[in-house]
């Protein structure tokens, strides 16, 4: 009886296939559905690794991107940071998060992605995408795994080969140069620029700002978990100039005070 596990790579046509013995000695022929070797190898390797804890590799062979990407999708949205926009997934407020993996892995087995992710990064950098854009892009990838593993969906996550980061960021907006960069913007604009200059708030954090966190006596607004980054809530203080800009918003907008902050409005 052969010993679980044991197998080789076969090519037919342009496609290679890898053979392998199962639990019950017998034995088993899958195709890679790719014409590079490395993903034959990798996917045997992912079968050798199943077979070793005993478990079938027949879960993790029937898996495609999509199942991996839907597992991720579930985990946001349990967490309250997703919102469909029909097929759309708007993650933490922003669109396109998966949008290069979507079109580069799309019906692509989950056995088969370990083997192309260097030829994704490859290409990605080749198209001109920086380095951070593609970390963004590979630790999401990278999550889908991690989720399923979780699950017991997949046995191992592959590598990712990180690219370099960018250099912090340095300087500051000087007040004559920020006023005259204001100076330069629609009078509407003001206030929240004015805002998310003196309290170094963000402006997706901003934006998500309602009349009742905003204590004008207090001169402070009180941001709940899940608006700022590190999902704790946060009290900002009203500084300088732009407490006075919110005190003085125009009567048209007196009626919308449990809304948005005026300053955002057309």
């Amino acid at each position: 009886m052969r010993t679980p596990g044991e197998g080789g790579f076969e090519k037919i046509g342009n496609i290679w296939y890898v053979t392998y013995y199962n639990l019950q000695g017998q034995q088993v022929r899958r195709s890679s559905k790719s014409p590079l070797k490395s993903v034959a190898i990798e996917m045997l390797n992912k079968a050798k690794e199943d077979l070793g804890r005993g478990i079938e590799p027949s879960i993790s062979r029937k898996l495609k991107y999509e199942d991996l990407r839907q597992v991720l999708l579930d985990d946001y949205r349990d967490k309250g940071r997703l919102v469909m926009d029909g097929d759309d997934p708007v993650i933490t407020g922003r669109r396109g998060h998966l949008k290069a993996l979507d079109e580069y892995f799309a019906g692509m087995p989950v056995t088969a992605i370990g083997g192309v992710i260097r030829k994704f990064v490859t290409e990605r950098a080749a198209a001109g995408v920086s380095g951070p854009t593609i970390n963004r892009n590979l630790a999401y990838l990278r999550r889908m795994f991690k989720l399923a593993q979780q699950q017991g969906r997949v046995s191992n996550v592959p590598y990712f080969p990180m690219q370099r980061e960018s250099e912090p960021r340095e300087g500051f907006v000087e007040r004559p140069d920020f006023e005259y960069l204001r100076g330069e913007m629609p009078q509407h604009l003001h206030p929240a620029l004015t805002f998310c200059y003196e309290n170094g708030c963000r402006t997706g954090a901003m934006s998500k700002i309602i009349w009742p966190w905003v204590n004008l006596e207090k001169r402070e607004v009180n941001l709940p978990p899940g608006i700022v980054k590190n999902r704790k809530p946060l009290i900002v203080p009203l500084a300088g100039t732009g407490c006075d800009a919110q005190e003085k918003v125009p009567d048209k907008w007196a009626s919308l005070r449990d809304e948005k902050l005026p300053a955002r409005m057309d």
